[in-house]
């Protein structure tokens, strides 16, 4: 009974994680989602209604910035759109990273590199879920040029 609690509270952990990675990865959307839902909420739309405005908010605001993105052809302009997305990301990143380290290390030093190499995973990961929709199949460089 004991190795089933400590499995499943695993398991749930690495849910929690999994789901809290997304959210930071999104981190853009999520806030655009949460405000429009909150704003939704104090103007009377009710709990189904702020949920779905906010959803609908955050996916539409991805959806944009993806074709943004893939219409552009000036790179300098594509790393705009990029950023524009990776940075939220990136700081989300360090700062969950460094107030989640707090509660293993004492050391403020591992603690500020762990979170700079959060921000740097989180970002990285943002920058590329923009550029490569989950739909758009990737490229092998090694395989010989398809006709």
């Amino acid at each position: 009974m004991l190795g089933l609690t400590v499995l499943l509270g695993a398991a749930g952990l690495g849910v929690f994680c999994r789901l809290f990675y997304n959210a930071t990865v999104y981190a853009l959307p999520c806030f655009v989602g949460l405000f429009v839902g909150f704003f939704a909420e104090n103007t009377g739309a009710g709990p189904f209604g702020a949920i779905t405005f906010g959803v609908a908010a955050g996916v539409l605001l991805l959806a944009i910035g993806q074709t943004i993105f893939a219409l552009l052809q000036s790179p300098f302009l594509r790393a705009v759109v990029a950023l524009t997305f990776a940075v939220p990301a990136a700081l989300t990143g360090n700062f969950a990273v460094y107030n989640l380290s707090g509660l293993t290390f004492a050391s403020d030093i591992w603690r500020q590199a762990f979170a700079i190499a959060g921000a740097l995973a989180v970002g990285a990961t943002a920058w590329a879920r923009l550029a490569w929709p989950p739909d758009a199949p990737m490229r092998d460089h090694h395989s010989p040029a398809q006709p």
